[in-house]
């Protein structure tokens, strides 16, 4: 109740500074994983749907440890924040799609930090609804992740390469398109964490997100659900076994201590 009577700006700060410390910083333990999966001192990577630069992010202790790399959102707010909090990193307001052009966005009414704001409405609506909040509309312009990666990795002279180590997106039912406007080819993270909501494992292999990473070569690591990690990554016999992903949406394999 507190929070709704604040500006979402300083619910962001303080949720910066006064967040409970604990093994993880991601939403649902992603980056216990993402450590183990990506253990290199140093690496970039690009966070679709940033959200905040410390609170359910993925990307965090990434960046503590001394990675690099572009953080992506539409709400100005939000990126005022990384701006702030996130040196090193470029920040980029942007709405991802699978093409260049203008969109209808769908957002929360009222001064909610939110996080369920997304170009889908059917998805938006669902949210809204369960939140018992307004959706509002307004149009924005979507760029595609290519292009914005052109502009801000590949010639900013940021970064040591124009690879991508980790890919993270969470930008509520668009994942799909997003995907659709990136070259999984050229750019090819070591690393892919996406939102995928399904029931069950024979679900989740129907939808079209994790058929397309496996068309791309992609396996699942881990199924900390809603989020899913994929890796290119070929693992050995011994290691496939020891990390199959389980029907209750966990891995076999449980975050290293």
């Amino acid at each position: 109740a507190v929070r709704q009577l604040l500006p979402r700006a300083v619910v962001g700060w303080l949720a910066y500074y006064f967040a409970r410390q604990q093994r993880t910083c991601s939403q649902y333990g992603e980056d216990i994983f993402l450590a183990e999966l990506l253990p290199e001192p140093e690496g970039v990577y690009v966070d679709v749907g940033a959200f905040h630069p410390k609170y359910g992010s993925n990307t965090y202790r990434l960046w503590r440890r001394g990675w690099r790399g572009i953080n992506i959102d539409v709400d100005s707010y939000k990126l005022k924040l990384f701006n702030r909090f996130r040196p090193g990193d470029i920040n980029v307001q942007a709405a991802v799609s699978n093409e260049n052009g203008q969109r209808v966005f769908y957002s929360q009414a009222g001064g909610s930090y939110g996080s369920m704001s997304s170009l889908e409405p059917e998805f938006a609506a669902d949210r809204g609804k369960r939140l018992g909040r307004e959706v509002v509309e307004q149009q924005v312009s979507v760029v595609t992740l290519n292009e914005l990666l052109a502009t801000h990795l590949t010639t900013a002279n940021r970064f040591p390469s124009d690879t991508v180590d980790l890919l993270c997106m969470d930008v509520e039912g668009h994942e799909m398109a997003v995907l659709q406007g990136f070259d999984l080819d050229r750019y090819r993270p070591k690393v892919v964490c996406v939102e995928i909501h399904a029931e069950d494992l024979d679900d989740l292999q129907q939808q079209p997100v994790f058929l397309h990473l496996q068309e791309h070569g992609y396996r699942l690591y881990a199924w900390p659900r809603p989020s899913c990690l994929f890796t290119g990554r070929k693992f050995s016999p011994a290691e496939r076994t020891e990390r199959e992903p389980v029907a209750d949406g966990r891995s076999s394999r449980q975050p290293a201590k």
